[in-house]
């Protein structure tokens, strides 16, 4: 009685309230696609206006004009590196952006442990002018998920980060009104990210996950999360079986003080009639009007997507638009990854012709990656990610990622993404599954890279022998073969075993990264195994 309640509460109050409070942005996105040009000149000059309140004036002349041709030339190009001065600067209190920030949100990248990207509330309003027409998107397209509870992935924070300002909550991107109205709908509470250990913080989210029968909408970012979330809840099935039935955390009472503990001794014996091994009639029994769910589902990503997409058969799995910590490029939108075009002011470089162009000239059939200009002071920074142009169904344009263009140069062996998949994949046979190439700096040692695959582990001369096949294939490209020759790098090294994906995991958690957020790429920077 308690979920019908529910459910006619959600039906029929909360989610027509939140569409209405989000129709204005989707209806001003679909209406403007030919306007692209005049709302990114908008977006610029908006930009610049805040510039010349800012030591950056004086890069304009002195008409104070500044437009496009003028930006590009007071602006060039710029990385995480070009801005870790101004951001240092306005961290220790000094005012060097336009718009104060009011939190440093960390992010990790090839060259950096953390990055600290400054938010301000301009930037979080673009955020919101590209989240705003996804989300009424899909009230459109998959009403079903209007009907019932929502899990948005809530990952379990590091408590030395708690203290930095970083947000772990995805319902951080939205105004108050639209929080509170979102957070009617999650059937785990945001608490559950404060837990004391993150073993503390999964046990609680499970435990409510397994009582939300009327589930219908699962928004995550990288699928290796929610599958190693519903694996951790099958290796502590019946822990979770006993707080469900006795309505307590028991021993993790005191990691769990923040959290109501719920009882539901029906939930209970759902779970305990589950098969040992994990299986998609058992999460249909859980779980049966789990309509959608959005992850990544490109790149490297694809085949986890794909391992969810078994388990969940019943379900549409809908891929993500290029969303990052420093700014969001594309979304899902009506059969396409369009542009979010009311957000940021976006430019690309061609990686065919190496020239950089304003997104007004940008035509099907390029490859490009995206340089973003926003309301946190950053300007031109480039997200080292490629897009191909494609033709949209519903809008003008299609930018369908691709993978990262920034590769790795530990010692100028300049190791790109395409080296990693032909080697990945060459070696990759006899039901060994490719998780990535790590680029190991392993303290005194020299660097090295190491194949990781999952699979059955093999014998030392099986291991020996792929070393020296993949070795034989990396030796064919000049930058490794010097950096070998000139002993800057160990030999290529291969492990396989059956929990690989997990030790992948683990290496991304201890260089600083939330389990929410890691992605699996195919060529992976790491310190210390």
């Amino acid at each position: 009685m308690k979920r019908f309640f529910r459910q006619a509460f959600l039906r029929f109050f909360i989610v027509p309230l939140l569409k209405l409070a989000i129709f204005p942005s989707y209806f001003l996105f679909r209406s403007n696609f030919k306007r692209l040009k005049k709302v990114q000149e908008k977006k610029l000059n908006k930009l610049c206006d805040g510039l010349k309140q800012t030591e950056f004036a004086g890069k304009f002349n002195s008409k104070g004009q500044v437009g496009y041709s003028f930006f590009v030339k007071a602006f060039g190009p710029s990385q995480y590196n070009d801005w870790l001065d101004f951001i240092e600067r306005e961290k220790s209190g000094e005012r060097v952006f336009a718009e104060k920030p009011f939190l440093y949100q960390p992010t990790s990248g090839s060259s950096h442990k953390e990055k600290w990207i400054p938010y301000t509330q301009s930037m979080m309003d673009e955020f919101k002018s590209a989240i705003f027409p996804w989300l009424f998107d899909l009230f459109q397209n998959f009403p079903e998920i209007g009907k019932g509870d929502h899990y948005w992935s809530l990952s379990w924070l590091p408590t030395n980060m708690r203290g930095k300002g970083r947000t772990n909550d995805d319902l951080s991107y939205f105004p108050t009104l639209h929080r509170w109205l979102i957070g009617k709908c999650l059937c785990v509470p945001p608490s559950v990210t404060l837990a004391n250990t993150v073993e503390a913080s999964r046990l609680a989210t499970c435990v409510y996950l397994v009582t939300a029968r009327n589930l219908t909408f699962i928004f995550i970012w990288g699928p290796t999360f929610f599958l190693e979330l519903i694996e951790f809840m099958m290796s502590n099935r019946e822990l979770i079986i006993s707080m469900l039935e006795k309505g307590s955390w028991e021993e993790f009472s005191s990691d769990l003080e923040s959290v109501k503990p719920i009882k539901d001794k029906e939930s209970a014996f759902l779970l305990k009639s589950f098969k040992d091994k994990l299986n998609s009639e058992d999460l249909l029994k859980l779980w049966p009007r789990l309509s959608l769910i959005s992850c990544w589902d490109t790149g490297t990503s694809s085949v986890y997507a794909k391992k969810l997409q078994d388990l969940f058969p019943r379900t549409y799995i809908q891929g993500k638009g290029l969303f990052a910590t420093e700014g969001v490029v594309t979304i899902p939108f009506r059969g396409d990854y369009t542009l979010a075009y009311r957000s940021h002011f976006y430019e690309f470089l061609s990686l065919d012709s190496g020239k950089v162009i304003p997104a007004w000239e940008l035509e099907v059939g390029m490859r490009v990656s995206p340089l973003i200009s926003a309301g946190n002071g950053l300007l031109r920074y480039h997200l080292k990610d490629e897009l191909r142009v494609e033709k949209g169904v519903s809008s003008p344009l299609s930018l369908v990622f691709q993978g990262r263009v920034e590769g790795l140069d530990m010692v100028g062996e300049k190791m790109g993404e395409e080296v990693a998949r032909n080697l990945l994949e060459s070696l990759g046979v006899d039901k060994k599954k490719p998780v990535s190439l790590l680029g190991v700096q392993n303290g005194q040692e020299r660097p090295f890279y190491l194949a990781l695959f999952q699979g059955e582990e093999l014998e030392k001369d099986e291991i020996k022998s792929l070393e020296e096949r993949g070795e034989e294939a990396l030796l064919n490209h000049f930058h490794y073969k010097l950096a070998r020759e000139l002993n800057q790098l160990g030999h290529l090294r291969v492990k396989v075993f059956p929990a690989a994906t997990d030790y992948y995991l683990d290496l991304k958690k201890k260089s600083g990264m939330v389990e929410g957020d890691i992605k699996i790429d195919l060529l992976t920077k790491v310190n210390n195994l």
